[in-house]
């Protein structure tokens, strides 16, 4: 559908004024921050959740959400849950 096409564009567009990441930093940003909500609202595996961002690689998802956040998936989701639990 052209008009969601054109509205992703317009949401880059906006987004990259702020900052000077690619469009493929912004779509994993995306995808992470999504990842995040997932693990922390949902009880869907790791690997669910991978594939529900749009990423195959248990293990490439694993390296990105680091990368992002700078703990696993799995240490996160335990994080979360520690905090949720006090």
């Amino acid at each position: 559908d052209s008009s969601t096409s054109r509205g992703l564009g317009d949401v880059y567009k906006r987004q990259h004024r702020y900052s000077a990441c690619t469009a493929s930093e912004f779509v994993n940003r995306q995808r992470m921050e999504r990842a995040k909500l997932l693990l922390t609202t949902s009880d869907l595996t790791i690997t669910a959740i991978a594939a529900a961002v749009g990423i195959k690689s248990i293990h490439y998802f694993s390296r990105m959400f680091k990368k992002f956040f700078g703990v696993s998936p799995r240490e996160f989701r335990s994080s979360a849950m520690e905090d949720g639990s006090k």
